[in-house]
């Protein structure tokens, strides 16, 4: 065959008019040299390989017992293409223990003219929380009794499970307990496959009914009226001793409780009764109101001391300089402060047994028995002043004590 210079091919090859994955023959199709020529074409082939698309799965968690949240993933390389779109979906391994499991491909497919590069995610049970309480919370016992049965309040679990899928439930006692007066805490511990703990203590007071022990003394401080609107008409103010060197928990109740003919609110009767004394007030319409406290003397004699307010009690701003009512040992002379009632600082005058105290044997309490603190505490040459300026106003109760004799006196600050 001889070629002209001046011939030349026109029109192109063809294929099978197919866009999938697959193998397809190239034809003759309008590709021609003129009518010179007899051309004849060896058919070709045309391959459509798969695109390339890279997925990673999203991790995934959830609490032991709950549902799974819905598998993602995200494309990292590649793309779909035209009206193409993903079916199916992941799946995970599986299993309902707390772990991690791995997230698989599952049925998710975008069809087979994808090739899917597959990045595996983690989807993590997590452990559901079980808290644990001593029930009841607060517990009481005497000196040498042995401890109470301890109880159990478990909240949490999933599945229908019960205390049934426990490894170990106990507790522990801080301090050890040797039989003695004091506060111990008792902790929850317990172990669970599933799950984690969070545990509420309980309190456990040992009362002291044995050698030295007293007896808690109730007593009336003051009566104040209460202003015009108020729901009650006068507001008392109670305080009581403890010389015991341990807190005493007496229940509400047949041991603890007020009695009155009229209308009172006792919201913030104390149980707890702290070591050296503390303070309450209880809004009343006037009528006589009895606090009745029965406690143990050093003989085991459980005895009952009531002390009484009403409108006719003496009133809590009635004197400028207040002496102390409360007789914690015998002194010779009373202390007294000064000014009173104070706006900023104020002075007491030590007797000779106090004279040897330091700022670390001065404690200042609030109306309901709280521990103030305040600016500055100074004592020198049988003199203390205290910084009253930053406190609201109101009455404080200033104990003063040394290994020989205390003292309290009451201040009023404006």
């Amino acid at each position: 065959m001889h070629w002209s210079a001046i011939d030349e091919f026109s029109g192109t090859l063809a294929r099978e008019m197919f866009e999938d994955v697959g193998i397809y023959t190239v034809v003759q199709g309008t590709l021609t040299a003129g009518t010179n020529y007899d051309l004849t074409v060896e058919p070709g082939t045309f391959s459509i390989n798969p695109a390339l698309i890279t997925l990673n799965a999203n991790n995934q968690n959830k609490t032991y017992g709950g549902m799974d949240p819905e598998l993602t993933y995200q494309i990292t390389s590649g793309s779909l293409f035209g009206n193409d779109s993903f079916t199916g979906s992941l799946s995970r391994m599986a299993g309902e223990d707390v772990g991690n499991y791995p997230i698989l491909l599952g049925d998710l497919s975008a069809g087979g003219n994808y090739f899917i590069t597959y990045i595996e995610g983690i989807f993590s049970i997590n452990p559901a929380v079980l808290t644990v309480s001593i029930d009841p919370e607060i517990q009481f016992i005497f000196e040498d009794q042995p401890l109470p049965a301890i109880n159990y309040n478990i909240a949490g679990f999933v599945n229908g499970e019960t205390q049934s899928v426990l490894n170990s439930l106990n507790y522990s006692v801080s301090p050890n307990y040797n039989n003695q007066p004091g506060t111990y805490t008792i902790t929850p511990v317990a172990t669970a496959s599933n799950y984690t703990m969070t545990y509420i203590s309980g309190l456990l007071y040992v009362n002291p009914d044995g050698p030295g022990t007293k007896h808690i003394i109730p007593k009336v401080i003051c009566v104040d009226p209460l202003p015009a609107g108020s729901a009650f008409g006068f507001l008392a103010r109670f305080e009581y001793t403890n010389n015991n060197n341990s807190d005493v928990f007496i229940p509400v109740g047949e041991d603890n409780f007020f009695t009155s003919t009229g209308a009172y609110d006792a919201i913030n009767q104390p149980e707890l009764f702290l070591a050296g004394g503390g303070y309450f007030e209880v809004p009343f319409d006037g009528s006589d109101l009895t606090w009745t406290v029965a406690s143990y003397n050093h003989k085991g004699q459980k005895a009952a001391q009531g002390s009484s307010a009403s409108s006719s009690s003496p009133s809590c701003s009635k004197t400028s300089e207040v002496e102390d009512d409360l007789a914690f040992t015998n002194y010779e002379n009373e202390i007294k402060a000064y000014p009173n009632p104070a706006t900023d600082k104020v002075s007491i005058m030590l007797t000779e047994a106090l004279s040897t105290v330091t700022s670390d044997d001065i404690r200042v309490f609030d109306i309901m028995g709280s521990v103030c603190k305040v600016k500055a505490i100074t004592a020198a040459n049988g003199l203390v002043q205290i910084d009253l300026s930053g406190m609201n106003s109101g009455l404080y109760f200033i104990y003063i004590g040394n290994n020989e004799t205390k003292e309290m006196v009451r201040v009023i600050k404006h």
